[in-house]
């Protein structure tokens, strides 16, 4: 029986909630099944992500990892889930949602029949945040305006402060982005690549996904070997062991779908995203020998995405981490998003007065004490 902790309700007279311990075998569609409507969140908020990251990720980082589900005590409805792992920076123990680099996109899961307003968010979010009695923090980052076609009450918080954004394209804006002249140049190129044999795959089958991850991952080491670059899949801890659990667990129901360009066995580019029936979100992409490179296999492979979620009925394509010219030149727009940095305990506020601290420093005294570089997941598509 999975483990459970009933949340003290001190002042809030209409949410009351509970905490789930996660472990590796924790069933997560057990909770988003009560969730009226089915779940309206983004892609890495998804069971698929969080039982990748319970498996492979949280043993090793995390001292708790945890799910608070916030149910509305009048009718016993659960309305919200705020996947949540705590995890030490130094002395501070700092609660956030599932990341550590893995996630573009952060926001509660909300019951897509039983809509919250900004208003009545606030004593959700008191629910969670007044009982996390592990931590001295909570930091929150990569928050969107938006989840789905719905605003996202996350965004407005009173903590909350703007961070970096990611280019999308809005599906639903009259086309208008496919009169770019990039577009003119990838069709000249897309139709060179059909002349020559050259097919678009996409599969949710694990062992296709798997497979062609594999080769993915191959692509990219070899790709970033040869140019000097650093590669974060293969540097960082656990990251290729991630999308390797997350990749054998594709289903048609899941939000992991792989995409190719394909010539026989030849993978001539590939793709790992995660979507919903509303966002679709790129993670990595490769593309293989030199011999197709002048058909810009990248950027076609890139137009067959937004193809295809046209006719999925998709409206935001979000091209995933990272600032890359390409981008732009597809008609990209910068989304919005913001970072809730919330102390909860004096530790916690010591903390903020030191990163505070430290922000004047890197202002002050130039690129020197400039933070990590930006990750580059996933690869510009050249």
């Amino acid at each position: 029986m999975p483990e459970q902790r009933q949340l003290k309700n001190n002042t809030n007279r209409r949410y009351h909630g509970v905490f789930h311990r996660i472990d590796r075998d924790f069933q997560f569609h057990s909770l988003w099944d009560r969730l009226q409507g089915g779940p309206l969140g983004t892609p890495f908020q998804s069971p698929c992500f969080l039982n990748a990251f319970s498996n492979t990720i949280a043993p090793h980082t995390c001292s708790e990892f945890n799910i608070c589900e916030v149910r509305d005590i009048e009718t016993s409805s659960t309305v919200a889930l705020i996947p949540f792992v705590i995890a030490r920076r130094g002395p501070v123990r700092i609660a956030s949602l599932p990341d550590f680099g893995l996630a573009d996109q952060a926001a509660p899961v909300f019951a897509h029949d039983f809509p919250v307003q900004e208003t009545d968010f606030q004593d959700i979010w008191c629910v969670f945040a007044d009982n996390l009695h592990g931590a001295d923090l909570i930091d929150i980052d990569k928050i969107p305006s938006h989840i789905g076609l719905q605003r996202n009450p996350l965004f407005q918080d009173a903590h909350s402060e703007p961070s970096a954004g990611m280019f999308y394209l809005d599906l639903s804006d009259d086309h208008r982005w496919l009169n770019k002249k990039v577009f003119k140049n990838i069709r000249l190129k897309e139709r060179k690549l059909s002349e020559a044999g050259v097919e678009f795959v996409q599969t949710q089958d694990p062992h296709a996904c798997l497979r062609l991850f594999e080769e993915l991952r191959d692509q990219r080491r070899r790709r970033f070997h040869l140019a000097g670059r650093p590669n974060s899949l293969e540097s960082r801890q656990g990251f290729a062991d991630f999308y390797r659990y997350m990749a054998s667990h594709a289903s048609p129901e899941g939000a992991v779908t792989t995409f190719c360009l394909r010539k026989g066995d030849d993978i001539i580019s590939s793709y790992l995203a995660l979507a919903n029936d509303a966002v679709f979100n790129g993670v990595l992409i490769s593309i293989g020998s030199e011999e197709w490179h002048r058909y810009s296999p990248g950027m076609v492979l890139t137009k067959k995405l937004i193809d295809w979620c046209t006719g999925k009925g998709i409206r935001t394509f979000c091209f995933g981490t990272g600032h890359q010219e390409y981008k732009r030149r597809f008609g990209g727009s910068l989304m919005s998003m913001q970072r809730i940095v919330q102390p909860l305990t004096g530790m916690g506020k010591a903390y903020l007065m030191i990163r505070h601290l430290h922000k004047i420093a890197q202002k002050n005294l130039g690129p020197d004490l400039k933070g990590l570089p930006e990750d580059d997941l996933p690869a510009a598509a050249t």
